[in-house]
């Protein structure tokens, strides 16, 4: 059965992000079973969180939640406390690749750590600016910060784990990504890739599954259908079908057949979905958010 598409983000109307930073005591707990419409990025600064029951955090680990991802975290079973960095982001055009982090230890929920030395002072640093420059009175500061998330997103993608996590990619999968990002028109034939970089079909199909952390043809279509998204969000007079074109879809239907999918609305009803509730709305029936409840607590 279909998970409801998310409606709701604490994010408020107008405005591209929310961030802030907070310590957490024994037992408690965030709940939200329909997740967000954005994308919420935490960091455990200290102590220890859990997330969806099984991925702890402690110091340095960074979750990114991918929206329409039910929200189940909290203080971790044993921890004193929790003090995490959080934000919520609405991305702009052209952040796709920023969110393809290859470690999902938990559906929906990204993992990975902060890199050592000064580069992670660094970051932890910008976290720091971006929740200060979200909470301006002043519109361009709260634009600063947005700008700011993608400058973390994009460090981040460069620096993993003391080195350049791009660097790190087998240079044949490198090449790889770099012919089917070019064009996403381009089509994505093994034989022809395996040629490109002198594999056979099934070893490029290993290798990318071990590189990437996902089939090859799952990651196309998945930066396809994001691609999507944005280009359906970001110019409303564009056609369903110009749009499928543009991102490799022959067939108008078919795109938004597999757009439905993926999203959980066609292409027409992503346009027409409501992209904010007013900050002063109460979150949606089911959503418990901040509470403090017994350490037992059943899900």
């Amino acid at each position: 059965m279909a998970m409801p598409a998310p409606r709701w983000s604490p994010i408020p109307p107008g405005e591209g992000l929310l961030a802030g930073r907070f310590t957490a005591g024994a037992g408690y707990r965030t709940w939200r079973p329909h997740g967000t419409c954005d994308w919420e990025l935490l960091l455990t600064c200290a102590g220890a969180g859990l997330f969806a029951g099984s991925l702890r955090t402690g110091p340095g680990d960074l979750v990114l939640i991918r929206p329409g991802t039910p929200h189940d975290y909290g203080i971790a079973p044993g921890a004193a406390s929790w003090d995490n960095a959080w934000i919520h982001m609405l991305p702009r055009p052209g952040w796709d690749d920023l969110f393809d982090w290859p470690t999902e230890p938990v559906p929906g929920h990204l993992h990975r750590t902060m890199p050592p030395g000064r580069e992670g002072r660094e970051l932890r640093l910008l976290f720091t600016a971006i929740a200060r420059d979200a909470g301006s009175p002043l519109p361009t500061r709260r634009r600063l910060a947005l700008t700011r998330c993608e400058e973390l997103l994009l460090r981040l993608r460069l620096a993993g784990g003391g080195g350049d996590a791009e660097g790190r990619l087998d240079p044949r999968i490198r090449l790889v990504l770099d012919h089917l990002g070019s064009d996403l028109r381009r089509p994505a034939s093994r034989v022809a890739l395996a040629r490109l970089v002198g594999l056979s079909p099934s070893r490029l199909s290993h290798l990318f599954r071990s590189e990437v952390g996902s089939d090859l043809t799952a990651w196309r279509e998945r930066q396809r259908l994001q691609r999507a998204a944005h280009l359906l969000d970001a110019d409303a007079a564009r056609t369903v079908a110009g749009i499928a074109g543009e991102v490799g879809y022959d067939d108008p239907f078919y795109f938004s057949a597999r757009f439905a999918r993926w999203a959980g609305l066609s292409p027409r009803a992503w346009r027409r979905r409501p992209r904010l509730a007013p900050s002063s709305r109460r979150e949606p029936a089911g959503h418990i958010v901040g509470m403090t409840l017994p350490p037992q607590t059943g899900r």
